[in-house]
C-alpha cells in the first residue's frame, strides 16, 4: 500500500467518493480515501435514505443538483465491473415541504424560482395533501 498521495479525501461516503472519482477522472494520479468503516456497512451514506432534492432557494443549487441526475441514473452501469457489479438502484423520489401562512409569500417566491430553472415542483393545499396521503396509503 502506498504511503503517499497527491490528494487525500477524508470520508468515503457519497461526497468523498464522488470527489475521489472526479479527481481521478480529472487526472490526479494518486487519490487516497480515508474511511473509518472500510466495509461501509455502518457508514452514514450507506445508512441514509438518500434522495436528490431539487428544491432550493438558489437557482445555482437547483441547477447543480439537476446536473448530477444523469450521473446517478447511470451509476450502476458506470461503476460496475464484470467481476463486481454495482447495484445502487437509484430511484428518484419526492420531498415534502410545509409552509405556514406567515411564510406563504416566501414559499411562493421559492416556487417561482425553482420552476424558473426547471425543477418539477407541485404546490398542494391542505385538502389535496390529505387526499393524496390517503390514496398513497391505500395503494402501498
Amino acid at each position: 500500500m502506498a504511503r503517499t498521495a497527491d490528494v487525500v479525501v477524508i470520508g468515503g461516503g457519497v461526497m468523498g467518493s464522488s470527489i475521489a472519482l472526479h479527481l481521478r477522472e480529472a487526472g490526479a494520479l494518486r487519490v487516497a480515501v480515508i474511511e473509518r468503516d472500510s466495509s461501509y456497512a455502518r457508514a452514514s451514506s450507506h445508512l441514509a435514505l438518500g434522495g436528490i432534492r431539487q428544491q432550493f432557494g438558489s437557482a445555482v443549487n437547483v441547477q447543480l443538483v439537476q446536473a448530477s441526475i444523469p450521473f446517478w441514473r447511470a451509476f450502476d452501469e458506470r461503476m460496475s465491473r464484470p467481476s463486481a457489479p454495482i447495484r445502487a438502484n437509484f430511484r428518484q423520489r419526492g420531498y415534502l415541504f410545509l409552509a405556514s401562512r406567515d411564510r406563504a409569500a416566501a414559499f411562493e417566491q421559492r416556487l417561482k424560482l425553482m420552476r424558473g430553472v426547471g425543477a418539477v415542483v407541485e404546490k398542494l393545499e391542505r385538502r389535496a395533501l390529505e387526499s393524496r396521503t390517503l390514496l398513497d396509503a391505500a395503494t402501498s
